[in-house]
């Protein structure tokens, strides 16, 4: 009967041993998984903040903010050229909005000027 009772035991540790190392490598893919998506980002992030914008021509630096296009939607430029959006990015100096291919090119000239406080104003006059 100790013989079971042991065995049993012994089972049981194997077990939560089995249990906590699983637990372990899924943290540890969680924090590598982590890792890669921030350096993804910075990698963005120090990538975009060298593009200039064309309507001030200052760059946009550490601070861009951009939104990312999903799908290959293909349009045409300003100057009738065929255009892939990537990425579009509200600059901090001038307000002016653009949108941006694969090379940091913009698709108009100047792009438009876009009042982020005017545009939440008017979705809250909308949804009353």
């Amino acid at each position: 009967m100790a013989y079971w009772v042991l065995s049993a035991e012994l089972l049981l540790l194997i077990l939560l041993e089995l249990l906590l190392c699983a637990w372990a490598v899924a943290w540890m893919w969680f924090l590598w998984k982590d890792g890669q998506e921030r350096r993804h980002h910075e990698a963005e992030v120090e990538r975009y903040s060298r593009w200039s914008c064309p309507n001030c021509r200052q760059p946009f630096g550490p601070d861009v903010e951009w939104l990312a296009f999903s799908g290959k939607g293909t349009e045409i430029d300003i100057r009738g050229q065929p255009f892939i959006p990537h990425i579009s990015i509200h600059c901090s100096h001038c307000s002016f909005l653009n949108a941006y291919d694969e090379a940091g090119r913009p698709q108009f000239g100047r792009g438009f000027f876009f009042d982020h406080e005017q545009w939440c104003k008017s979705l809250e006059l909308s949804a009353n």
